[in-house]
């Protein structure tokens, strides 16, 4: 569940409800009745996005009342409220998409005098999602676009195009971004400098970029200056994140009473093994003696509140943009952070941006596009699988105050702190 609770410098604050998710699939199809594959079904406000498959069907878990929108190259968006469990739509087409300029290659060409398989990302539908890499915005609303899951901080999404075709081999798809090919990190590149992203998905974008264009081509534009006035903007949000799910661990009452239903032969009286045994103790069990100590003891740690926090994001980006009749200029400058939902797991990034052009004469045009970029995720966050398996029976420090590394006793389980 992610909630926004800041968004273009408007604070607002709302108290938790309980949020209800329900299931809703349906049918997409064109005016002609045919079903339409491909088609990005989003949520309004949220991350998360699905899209039909071979026979316009789909399914996606959303929370009630949330808004639904349908989009697909070629078709006119719909926004739906759910209302139901079922929600069949029919798009209609838009005669707008053969006249776009679409960036390809070294160059800009009309859609329809298009011969290879380009899919252009709807980044409009997604401008004020709170999300810090530029691939997440666009996670699920590509056909043939793969996108993988992120668990940390700033981490950075596996992309693959129309799947992966190597198993050992390089799966890696080619990043263009503004003309030049790229081998950063696509997180360091600031979400609200790009103005437009494409795929090239087929077997003809290695024309233009040879071997390397096998695995797909994911073209970035970044956003330049336009003629008149010197223009700034400045945008602000901060998102609140998390779990979609509870995944919250056994308390030490409810953990002994696990123990007490494996040992229940033994644990409780026969024959129906409803009374509780009055001679019967933790001890009898096999569990190491830090466990049994704990029990007795009365320890009742919560890890997982110890090694949690809520999740959130903050971005500022400030942009001055404007031009002559020959030259433009895009200068800008972002901070975001976010705070992961394990303790530590934190994530910095600054980032600069210069973008200059200048036609020199009809036939030439120069310019230079510069940016950097100085991020930090050094934090140290604990292990989510370690602090699974320790018990509520343990503390992660002794009587002086130093950690213990193998607070249950396992040297397979060591401290999460």
């Amino acid at each position: 569940m992610l909630s926004s609770a800041l968004t273009s410098g408007a604070i607002t604050v709302s108290p938790l409800n309980l949020v209800v998710q329900q299931t809703v699939s349906g049918r997409v199809i064109g005016t002609d009745g045919l079903p339409l594959p491909g088609v990005s079904i989003s949520v309004v406000g949220s991350e998360a996005a699905t899209s039909t498959n071979e026979a316009g069907n789909y399914s996606i878990s959303v929370q009630t009342g949330a808004t639904l929108r349908f989009s697909m190259i070629g078709y006119a968006s719909q926004d739906i409220v759910v209302s139901g469990a079922t929600l069949n739509v029919t798009l209609e087409a838009s005669g707008q998409s053969l006249d776009e300029v679409v960036v390809v290659g070294y160059g800009t060409m009309k859609r329809s005098d298009l011969t290879g398989a380009v899919v252009t990302a709807d980044l409009e539908a997604f401008k004020e999602a709170p999300n810090t890499n530029i691939l997440q915005s666009i996670k699920g609303t590509v056909p043939g676009l793969q996108i993988g899951q992120t668990n940390q901080a700033g981490a950075e999404p596996s992309i693959a195009v129309r799947g992966r075709n190597t198993i050992n081999g390089n799966t890696a798809v080619l990043i263009v971004l503004d003309g030049i090919i790229y081998n950063g990190r696509i997180g360091d590149v600031n979400p609200a400098d790009i103005e437009s992203v494409n795929i090239l998905k087929d077997a003809s974008s290695k024309a233009i970029y040879g071997a390397q264009a096998a695995n797909g081509v994911m073209l970035i534009t970044t956003r330049g200056g336009k003629k008149g006035k010197p223009t700034i903007s400045y945008s602000t949000y901060l998102a609140s994140q998390t779990p979609t799910s509870d995944m919250r661990l056994r308390n030490a009452e409810e953990k002994k009473q696990i123990i007490r239903d494996i040992y229940y032969q033994n644990s409780y009286l026969a024959p129906d093994y409803t009374q509780p045994n009055p001679d019967w103790d933790f001890s009898d069990t096999e569990l190491v003696p830090e466990n049994v100590r704990g029990i007795e003891d009365g320890t009742d740690y919560d890890w997982w509140g110890a090694l949690t926090n809520p999740g959130f994001i903050t971005d500022h980006a400030l942009t001055i943009g404007g031009g002559t009749e020959k030259t433009s200029y895009y200068l800008s400058g972002g901070f975001t952070k976010q705070r992961g939902f394990l303790m530590n797991d934190n994530y910095k990034r600054n980032t600069a941006r210069i973008n200059v052009s200048t036609e020199i004469s009809e036939w030439l045009t120069v310019g230079a596009n510069t940016f950097g970029a100085f991020t930090d995720y050094s934090g140290i966050y604990p292990n989510m699988g370690a602090m699974k398996l320790t018990s509520p029976f343990v503390t992660p420090k002794d009587e002086n105050g130093e950690y213990i590394i193998y607070p249950t006793g396992a040297t397979n389980i060591i401290n999460p702190f």
